[in-house]
């Protein structure tokens, strides 16, 4: 069965669902390519080098043999007159490690042919990594006669196998890039503002889809909305109550909202139709809180508003404060990491743990961990389901003592984190999750060739697993299982949820998922997720045992995962789905 899985070709439906950007109303397209046509799309571009192929509505690049894998809107399609535009793609990166993806734009006449040709002295052109060195970094360069210059360097890691939104804005004095709406460089710099633009894959194989070229008049929403907050969206230790953001374009009064939920209404509404990109708040901010704020961007009329992203930060504290895990959190791992920010002067730390609340909050000496100067402790391998309480004191100078609040967080009953699957007979993850090769239903778990596993596209850790659903044919349901030797008690120290992650593709089909539980007894209980498989975000299912009756949850022998309706099956769609991190808690 083995040798079968890995030389027998094996077919799924594949359901391709296009995601086609409606061009806005009145936007002035200069150039597009949805790739629904490979006749027309042939016609639209130059292949410089690489394996280019419209098919299935999308640009297919196959090649991996070579960094200038490269294809350029043909001269034909292109204005030499259009100097300011915005572009926008969609790609999906299929090749893990230092394959990023790029985009080259004010190419001069001369296109470079080959990956030595960008650094002669006839190449002049801007390209933009969009997420070069290993995937860890954005950069746009500017290469001119031999010269490569730097613009500008962020971060930024673009999952595999998924569909991600480019945008470069191109105007006569500067540049700015966006990955998935989020900035990546906004630069003044235009040494030429003449030239092709193409789309470079280095060393991997991509697909792109959705190629437009929208003339300067474009004015997406987000462009419009107040951006480049300070304090920075996530920063922890604010001190000072100064607030300042980039306004949008064309933004002519300010409405600031600030509270301590996300939720910002008009009772958060703390300065309105402020003139300036600024605010200092003159009301008190509470030690080591969360707070979040929101700047929504009026333009001139006075009535036309866009509203802003929220953002967040948390204040500093003179106690030990924003503790990781979070307080309450009962999904921590068994060999936890535990760590917070120091408080304010704070020269050593005074740490407490334990499985007692009362222990924890007298510091008594079984609980006592001692002084340490760093901010992290690691209290070793905890027991499953089981609550644990810490505390840090600050010591600051002078010897003074700032007595920390106790946290608590309640580690779960591990069921499968997929961590522990290998590519190695006997360790592979079909081996362990059988599926429709064993039980005739439509499922696939794991891949044709190693690694089995997924393991670019994951919720925790560095592993999850792929399953794959066909309820086109007979018996129209795939199910994947797992059985459990010994017997699993799912009912100790109080836990009653059962949680898992999953997500699935943009493209797949109708279906709905479900896990069942059966006992050693062979009652099975089944519960059903309404949710979109077409999700690519994770969503975490959390499935109340209570209403699993009939089981045995103290002698747990089999955990179902699948998709259909395994009591009435009827023919569906096909897909894959990715689950990881599943895990019994309280609730």
């Amino acid at each position: 069965m083995i040798s079968q899985r890995l030389t027998t070709c094996r077919t799924l439906a594949a359901l391709f669902l296009l995601f086609l950007s409606s061009a806005p109303v009145g936007a002035q397209i200069y150039f597009s390519d949805d790739f629904n046509d490979p006749a027309a799309s042939k016609e639209k571009w130059q292949v410089i080098t690489g394996d280019w192929q419209a098919a299935d509505g999308v640009y297919h690049q196959l090649s991996t043999a070579d960094p200038w894998l490269a294809t350029f809107v043909a001269a034909s399609q292109w204005n030499e007159q259009w100097e300011e535009y915005t572009l926008e793609f969609k790609v999906k990166i299929l090749t893990t490690g230092d394959a990023p993806v790029n985009v080259l734009f004010r190419v001069q006449p001369q296109i470079p042919q080959v990956w030595a040709d960008r650094n002669t002295a006839t190449a002049h052109f801007y390209r933009w990594i969009v997420n070069g060195y290993t995937n860890t970094e954005s950069r746009p360069y500017l290469y001119d006669g031999g010269t490569a210059t730097m613009l500008a360097q962020t971060p930024n890691v673009m999952e595999v196998g998924i569909w991600h939104h480019i945008m470069l804005i191109v105007t006569k004095t500067g540049l700015a890039g966006y990955v998935n709406g989020v900035e990546k460089f906004d630069i003044q710099h235009a040494k030429w503002t003449t030239g092709r633009i193409g789309i470079q894959a280095y060393n991997g194989q991509m697909d792109f889809d959705d190629f437009i070229v929208y003339g300067p008049a474009y004015m997406p929403d987000w462009r419009l909305k107040a951006k480049k907050p300070d304090p920075a969206s996530g920063a922890v230790g604010v001190q000072l109550p100064l607030f300042r953001w980039t306004a949008g374009e064309g933004a002519a009064f300010h409405n600031v909202y600030l509270g301590t939920t996300r939720e910002l209404g008009e009772a958060q509404l703390v300065l309105p139709r402020s003139v300036l990109a600024m605010f200092y708040y003159t009301g008190a901010l509470l030690p080591g809180t969360t707070y979040y704020w929101r700047v929504d961007e009026i333009e001139q009329d006075t009535t036309t508003i866009h509203a802003g992203d929220v953002w967040s930060f948390v204040t500093q504290d003179v106690k030990a404060y924003y503790p990781t895990p979070a307080d309450q959190t009962n999904t921590m791992s068994l060999t936890p990491t535990l760590t917070w920010q120091a408080g304010t002067a704070a020269t050593q730390h005074h740490v407490y743990f334990g499985d007692s609340n009362e222990a924890v909050g007298q510091g008594a000496a079984a609980v006592d961990k001692g002084l340490q100067a760093e901010t992290t402790f690691a209290p070793g391998t905890l027991e499953p389901a089981t609550s644990y309480f810490w505390r840090v004191d600050e010591t600051v100078a002078g010897g003074a003592i700032k007595i920390g609040p106790v946290w608590t967080f309640t580690t779960p009953l591990p069921v499968d984190d997929f961590e522990s699957y290998t590519d190695d007979e006997g360790g592979r993850i079909y081996e362990t999750w059988i599926d429709g090769w064993t039980n005739s239903t439509g499922s696939t778990v794991g891949y044709v060739q190693a690694p089995f596993a997924e393991q670019a596209i994951v919720h925790g850790g560095k592993q999850s697993m792929p399953l794959d659903y066909n309820n086109v044919k007979s018996p129209f349901y795939s199910e994947a299982e797992r059985e459990f030797s010994p017997v699993q008690n799912w009912t100790i120290n109080g836990i009653d949820m059962l949680s898992l992650f999953f997500r699935g593709k943009g493209n797949n089909g109708a279906g709905k998922l479900y896990v069942a539980i059966e006992d050693s007894a062979g009652k099975v209980g089944v519960v059903t997720n309404d949710a979109a498989l077409t999700t690519t975000s994770w969503i975490e299912w959390k499935v109340p045992l209570s209403g699993v009756t009939g089981v045995n949850l103290a002698k747990v022998k089999k955990l179902y995962l699948g998709v259909g309706d395994r009591a009435a099956p009827v023919a569906g769609g096909a897909g894959r789905l990715y689950i990881d991190d599943i895990r019994v808690t309280k609730p």
